[in-house]
């Protein structure tokens, strides 16, 4: 991967600091770590805006992206338009390491200043072209541009050597959010896509129907190892209008043609969400409006094949 002309904010240049900073870092005891926050982990507030002149991936051929920024819903016209501010910012970052040597990494809202009860996190994206270009140079335009925010009402990371009996899990995410709107802008030849929305299953919008507490609840205690309380907050934000996605990364080992071979896998445990989309369209044909209610997927994995 090849990352060109980076302007990074404050927080984000110092996670990104030298080598020799990360080296001379030590753990802190529990007692020094009281005096930060308690003595369970460190809780930080963030406030970032990122932006990337161009992100090109090389195998035999490339696949670029140019002009790419990340921050809040405002780096978009549609989210700026709802009010938000361009900076991923008005949240907490926290970090602990669990008896069993698990890092748990936790992203949630700072309280509001009216209510003080917490809020939620927009986010937005905005990228200029993205092109496949050929080993001969020769290129295809995938998009104009893409432009997408959203809210987050939590997300939650836990990373380890295993994290299920089988050794498979390194790496666990399970996030609560929403895409408010994703336009990708295309031309007459490509795919075009507008005001696509991923919502919560409990949005009784464009005509559909709630699958309530009892089936949401199933659903998430039958199709993860999620703990009881990580269940409760997933049926809880579905209620609240939230899309839920339970996740894991790892390497898993694979028989293939009589040779175990590692790979990269993504897997998806449970995603409940409805989704919509105004308007799609082909080579410049309209294509209509779609609406799926109630979506859940489960058991679903996808294998990298790195040979």
């Amino acid at each position: 991967m090849k990352i060109s002309h980076v302007s990074l904010t404050l927080p984000l240049a110092l996670l990104l600091t030298s080598n020799q900073a990360w080296a001379e870092m030590s753990a802190l005891g529990e007692t020094e770590l009281s005096d930060v926050t308690g003595a369970n982990g460190i809780t930080m507030e963030m406030s970032s805006l990122a932006s990337v002149g161009r992100i090109e991936f090389e195998s035999s051929g490339s696949f670029r992206v140019d002009n790419v920024v990340a921050g809040g819903a405002g780096v978009t016209a549609s989210g700026a338009s709802a009010g938000f501010g361009q900076f991923f910012d008005q949240l907490t970052l926290s970090l602990d390491i669990l008896e069993d040597g698990v890092m748990q990494v936790g992203l949630r809202s700072l309280p509001t200043g009216t209510t003080g009860e917490p809020d939620t996190i927009d986010w937005g994206v905005a990228t200029g072209a993205t092109d496949l270009i050929g080993v001969t140079g020769k290129s295809t335009r995938i998009a104009s541009g893409v432009e997408a925010w959203g809210r987050i009402l939590s997300a939650d990371y836990k990373i380890g050597p295993s994290l299920d009996l089988a050794g498979y899990d390194s790496r666990r995410a399970l996030m609560i959010f929403t895409i408010e709107d994703l336009d990708l802008l295309a031309g007459a030849e490509g795919l075009a896509v507008q005001n696509l929305k991923v919502l919560g299953t409990e949005n009784i919008e464009n005509g559909g129907t709630a699958l309530g507490t009892d089936a949401l609840a199933a659903f998430f205690r039958n199709e993860t190892n999620l703990s009881d309380d990580e269940i409760s907050r997933s049926v809880a934000g579905a209620e609240q209008g939230f899309a839920v996605i339970n996740s894991s990364v790892g390497v898993e080992p694979v028989e293939v043609d009589g040779v175990t071979r590692e790979l990269r896998t993504i897997r998806i445990d449970a995603m409940a969400a409805d989704v919509s989309v105004t308007n799609m369209s082909v080579g410049g044909t309209a294509l209509g409006a779609t609406h799926l209610d109630n979506l859940r997927v489960s058991d679903t994995t996808v294998r990298f094949n790195n040979y």
